[in-house]
């Protein structure tokens, strides 16, 4: 599964995204940050490498992990799920979430603890796709069976 999952994400722009997360959540040398749902570590490493941040990485996938450690041993990579993380409270400057909270089983549990262990003032930034743009999906066009069960299974505006 992870080397699909990195087959699908070849054409991330990893660089915007670190760059947006450093300026939004003012990330720094002196910042600890999080990124949830980390998947093979593609934005831990892009954010750590932008910011000079300490950044963890957490996912409940150990295969997934388990790529993302061989891509770097100096980041502490964590199995663990949104809505338990194992940390104790007060202790991010920031967290970034791209494309996971979607998989989330309970959302508001997830940003409870994400508020836990952001310090305060904190950051907290969700990359999703809206209903908006799932809704100009070419796809969509070839096949009009597939936008109900995609926009009830992604956060609308209103969810946030």
């Amino acid at each position: 599964m992870p080397g699909k999952y990195d087959k699908g994400r070849r054409s991330e722009n990893v660089e915007f995204w670190a760059g947006e997360t450093a300026r939004l959540a003012c990330l720094h040398e002196e910042s600890l940050a999080l990124d949830l749902g980390c998947g093979t570590g593609i934005y831990t490493l892009g954010i750590g490498l932008r910011t000079s941040a300490s950044i963890c990485g957490l996912d409940p996938d150990i295969a997934m992990l388990a790529q993302a450690r061989g891509r770097s041993s100096s980041i502490p990579w964590i199995l663990a799920v949104g809505e338990r993380i194992p940390i104790r409270s007060g202790v991010f400057d920031g967290i970034f979430s791209s494309q996971v909270w979607h998989h989330v089983s309970d959302r508001q549990k997830a940003a409870d603890e994400c508020f836990r262990v952001l310090k305060s003032g904190g950051t907290l930034l969700i990359r999703t796709i809206s209903h908006e743009q799932m809704r100009k999906k070419v796809i969509f066009r070839y096949f009009p069976e597939i936008p109900a069960p995609q926009l009830g299974f992604y956060p609308s505006k209103e969810d946030f």
